[in-house]
C-alpha cells in the first residue's frame, strides 16, 4: 500500500490474496460504516428544536438550581449575616428568572426559524434581560438588603446545576454505558 500512489486496502477476500485498489468511490462498498446509512433516513426535512422548556434536561437543571438556592440560603441563615442570606436569595431568584427567560426566548426564536418565518426576537430583548437583572441587583444593593458578592454567588446557582447535570450524564455514560437524551 503506497499513499503516494493513493492506493488503499479496500477489501480482503482472504488473507493470502490481498486486493489493493484505488480509493473506493463505488455505491456498493466492502467497507461497513454506520455513516453510509445516513442517506436512508426517511424524513430529512424534519427538525426538532434541541432545547424546549419542558424537556428533561432543562427541568433537571431548573430543579438543581432550586436545590442549590435552598441549600445556600439555608446554610447562610445559620452562619452569615442576613444581608448575605437575602443576597443569595435574590441572586438565586434572578438566576431562575434568567434561565427561564433564556430558554423560552431561544426556543421561540429557533422554532420560528425552523418554520421559515422571520424571527420576532430582537437584540433589544436580550439586552432588556440583562438590564432587568442589573437593575434589580443595583436596587437591592442601594436599599441595603443584599451584598454584591452574595448576589453574584446566587446568580451562580446555574453553574452548580450544570455541574450536577454533567456528573449525572457522566454517571450514566460511564457506569451504565448508555446515552441519555
Amino acid at each position: 500500500m503506497a499513499f503516494g500512489d493513493r492506493k488503499l486496502t479496500v477489501c480482503f477476500t482472504n488473507l493470502d490474496n490481498r486486493a489493493f485498489a484505488y480509493l473506493d468511490n463505488r455505491a456498493f462498498s466492502c467497507v461497513k460504516s454506520r455513516a453510509l446509512l445516513m442517506n436512508e433516513i426517511d424524513d430529512k426535512g424534519a427538525f426538532e428544536p434541541v432545547s424546549t422548556p419542558g424537556d428533561g434536561t432543562n427541568q433537571r437543571i431548573f430543579r438543581s438550581m432550586i436545590v442549590a438556592i435552598i441549600l445556600a440560603v439555608g446554610a447562610s441563615l445559620l452562619f452569615a449575616p442576613w444581608r448575605v442570606s437575602t443576597g443569595l436569595l435574590v441572586g438565586g431568584l434572578l438566576s431562575l428568572l434568567n434561565h427561564y427567560w433564556l430558554i423560552t426566548s431561544t426556543t421561540a426564536a429557533f422554532s420560528v426559524l425552523v418554520n421559515g418565518e422571520k424571527p420576532r426576537l430582537s437584540l433589544i430583548q436580550y439586552v432588556l434581560r440583562y438590564a432587568v437583572i442589573g437593575s434589580v441587583m443595583l436596587l437591592s444593593y442601594k436599599l441595603g438588603i443584599a451584598s454584591i458578592p452574595a448576589l453574584i454567588v446566587g446568580l451562580c446557582s446555574f453553574v452548580f446545576a450544570l455541574f450536577v447535570e454533567a456528573f449525572r450524564e457522566f454517571y450514566f455514560a460511564i457506569i451504565h454505558r448508555e446515552e441519555i437524551i
